[in-house]
Protein backbone atom coordinates (compact mmCIF):
# COMPACT_ATOMS: atom_id res chain seq x y z
CA UNK A 1 0.00 0.00 0.00
CA UNK A 2 1.36 3.62 -1.03
CA UNK A 3 2.39 5.69 1.61
CA UNK A 4 -0.12 8.90 1.45
CA UNK A 5 2.02 11.28 1.56
CA UNK A 6 3.54 10.09 -1.85
CA UNK A 7 -0.30 9.57 -3.32
CA UNK A 8 -0.31 13.88 -1.81
CA UNK A 9 3.08 14.84 -3.81
CA UNK A 10 1.60 12.70 -7.06
CA UNK A 11 -1.38 14.39 -7.01
CA UNK A 12 -0.01 18.03 -6.24
CA UNK A 13 2.38 17.83 -9.15
CA UNK A 14 -0.60 16.24 -11.43
CA UNK A 15 -2.76 19.65 -10.63
CA UNK A 16 0.65 22.12 -11.30
CA UNK A 17 0.79 20.48 -14.65
CA UNK A 18 -3.18 20.34 -15.33
CA UNK A 19 -3.26 23.99 -13.94
CA UNK A 20 0.23 25.05 -16.85
CA UNK A 21 -2.10 22.99 -19.60
CA UNK A 22 -5.10 24.85 -18.50
CA UNK A 23 -3.38 28.21 -18.56
CA UNK A 24 -1.67 27.59 -22.08
CA UNK A 25 -5.16 26.71 -23.39
CA UNK A 26 -6.51 29.60 -22.08
CA UNK A 27 -3.93 31.30 -23.49
CA UNK A 28 -4.92 29.88 -26.57
CA UNK A 29 -8.70 30.28 -26.51
CA UNK A 30 -8.11 33.83 -25.78
CA UNK A 31 -5.66 34.45 -28.88
CA UNK A 32 -8.53 32.78 -30.89
CA UNK A 33 -11.45 34.36 -30.01
CA UNK A 34 -9.61 37.94 -30.20
CA UNK A 35 -8.78 36.77 -33.86
CA UNK A 36 -12.69 35.47 -34.40
CA UNK A 37 -13.79 39.21 -33.10
CA UNK A 38 -10.71 40.81 -35.27
CA UNK A 39 -12.61 39.17 -38.26
CA UNK A 40 -15.55 39.90 -36.98
CA UNK A 41 -15.16 43.41 -36.68
CA UNK A 42 -13.57 43.34 -40.38
CA UNK A 43 -16.78 41.40 -41.70
CA UNK A 44 -18.76 43.51 -40.01
CA UNK A 45 -17.99 46.90 -41.51
CA UNK A 46 -17.76 45.51 -44.66
CA UNK A 47 -21.83 44.47 -43.74
CA UNK A 48 -22.44 47.96 -42.40
CA UNK A 49 -20.93 49.08 -45.85
CA UNK A 50 -22.78 47.26 -47.79
CA UNK A 51 -26.02 47.67 -45.98
CA UNK A 52 -25.78 51.77 -45.69
CA UNK A 53 -24.79 51.28 -49.91
CA UNK A 54 -28.33 49.40 -50.23
CA UNK A 55 -29.96 51.76 -48.71
CA UNK A 56 -28.39 54.54 -50.14
CA UNK A 57 -29.48 52.92 -53.56
CA UNK A 58 -33.16 52.71 -51.86
CA UNK A 59 -33.14 56.39 -51.06
CA UNK A 60 -32.22 57.28 -54.39
CA UNK A 61 -34.81 55.17 -56.02
CA UNK A 62 -37.50 56.31 -53.82
CA UNK A 63 -36.50 60.06 -54.43
CA UNK A 64 -36.19 59.25 -58.24
CA UNK A 65 -40.24 58.14 -57.96
CA UNK A 66 -41.60 60.56 -54.92
CA UNK A 67 -39.74 64.14 -56.07
CA UNK A 68 -40.65 66.06 -58.61
CA UNK A 69 -37.36 67.22 -58.46
CA UNK A 70 -35.25 63.98 -58.62
CA UNK A 71 -37.44 62.41 -61.17
CA UNK A 72 -36.40 64.68 -63.99
CA UNK A 73 -32.80 63.73 -63.06
CA UNK A 74 -30.74 59.87 -63.67
CA UNK A 75 -29.77 58.05 -60.89
CA UNK A 76 -26.18 56.73 -61.53
CA UNK A 77 -26.07 52.77 -62.67
CA UNK A 78 -24.37 50.43 -60.27
CA UNK A 79 -20.85 49.90 -60.75
CA UNK A 80 -19.95 46.65 -62.32
CA UNK A 81 -16.32 45.85 -60.40
CA UNK A 82 -15.85 43.38 -63.89
CA UNK A 83 -15.99 46.33 -65.88
CA UNK A 84 -14.77 49.07 -63.83
CA UNK A 85 -11.09 49.45 -65.03
CA UNK A 86 -12.04 48.92 -68.97
CA UNK A 87 -11.20 52.16 -69.72
CA UNK A 88 -13.80 52.55 -73.01
CA UNK A 89 -15.24 55.79 -73.86
CA UNK A 90 -18.59 54.60 -74.56
CA UNK A 91 -19.02 52.89 -70.36
CA UNK A 92 -21.30 54.47 -68.34
CA UNK A 93 -18.85 55.83 -65.72
CA UNK A 94 -18.47 58.55 -67.55
CA UNK A 95 -21.58 59.98 -66.92
CA UNK A 96 -21.94 62.02 -64.19
CA UNK A 97 -25.76 62.66 -64.54
CA UNK A 98 -28.00 62.68 -61.74
CA UNK A 99 -24.62 63.41 -58.70
CA UNK A 100 -26.03 66.60 -57.26
CA UNK A 101 -29.25 65.43 -55.92
CA UNK A 102 -30.02 68.16 -53.56
CA UNK A 103 -33.73 68.32 -52.46
CA UNK A 104 -34.53 71.75 -53.07
CA UNK A 105 -33.07 72.51 -56.13
CA UNK A 106 -34.49 73.32 -59.29
CA UNK A 107 -33.31 71.28 -62.19
CA UNK A 108 -31.31 73.37 -64.91
CA UNK A 109 -33.47 74.17 -67.78
CA UNK A 110 -30.92 71.95 -70.13
CA UNK A 111 -31.81 69.35 -68.28
CA UNK A 112 -35.62 69.52 -67.58
CA UNK A 113 -37.06 71.64 -70.71
CA UNK A 114 -37.18 69.70 -73.92
CA UNK A 115 -37.54 73.10 -75.49
CA UNK A 116 -34.20 74.60 -74.11
CA UNK A 117 -32.58 71.25 -75.31
CA UNK A 118 -33.68 72.40 -78.76
CA UNK A 119 -32.94 75.82 -78.63
CA UNK A 120 -29.13 74.73 -77.78
CA UNK A 121 -29.20 72.16 -80.33
CA UNK A 122 -30.33 75.28 -82.88
CA UNK A 123 -28.01 77.30 -81.74
CA UNK A 124 -24.97 74.72 -82.52
CA UNK A 125 -26.70 74.45 -85.90
CA UNK A 126 -26.55 78.28 -86.73
CA UNK A 127 -23.18 78.57 -85.02
CA UNK A 128 -22.03 75.54 -87.35
CA UNK A 129 -23.48 77.06 -90.39
CA UNK A 130 -22.17 80.35 -89.78
CA UNK A 131 -18.74 79.19 -89.46
CA UNK A 132 -19.22 76.55 -92.95
CA UNK A 133 -20.32 79.76 -94.78
CA UNK A 134 -17.25 81.37 -93.78
CA UNK A 135 -15.35 78.76 -94.75
CA UNK A 136 -16.69 78.36 -98.15
CA UNK A 137 -16.00 82.03 -98.90
CA UNK A 138 -12.43 81.47 -98.09
CA UNK A 139 -12.34 78.92 -100.49
CA UNK A 140 -13.78 80.32 -103.06
CA UNK A 141 -11.52 83.87 -102.78
CA UNK A 142 -8.73 81.29 -102.92
CA UNK A 143 -10.50 79.82 -105.96
CA UNK A 144 -10.73 82.78 -107.94
CA UNK A 145 -7.36 84.00 -106.86
CA UNK A 146 -6.28 80.87 -108.16
CA UNK A 147 -8.12 80.93 -111.61
CA UNK A 148 -6.73 84.42 -112.11
CA UNK A 149 -3.48 82.90 -111.74
CA UNK A 150 -4.10 80.38 -114.12
CA UNK A 151 -5.77 82.49 -116.90
CA UNK A 152 -2.99 84.79 -116.60
CA UNK A 153 0.12 81.97 -117.14
CA UNK A 154 -2.03 80.85 -120.41
CA UNK A 155 -2.59 84.20 -121.89
CA UNK A 156 1.28 84.83 -121.21
CA UNK A 157 1.58 81.19 -122.31
CA UNK A 158 -0.42 82.64 -125.87
CA UNK A 159 1.42 85.71 -126.15
CA UNK A 160 5.19 84.02 -125.90
CA UNK A 161 4.05 81.57 -128.33
CA UNK A 162 3.25 84.03 -130.99
CA UNK A 163 6.11 86.06 -130.21
CA UNK A 164 8.45 83.57 -131.09
CA UNK A 165 6.18 82.94 -134.04
CA UNK A 166 6.73 86.16 -135.13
Amino acid sequence: MPKPQTVWLDLSIQQADLEASLAQLSARIKKGVQQLMDKDKACARALQRAQSDAFLALRLQALETTSTVHSLKQIPKELDIDRLFNVDLDESIWEDAGLDLDEGDVPPAWLADDATREGIKAVQLFDCTGEEILQLRHEFHALVLWLTEESEAACRAQLNCKAKKA
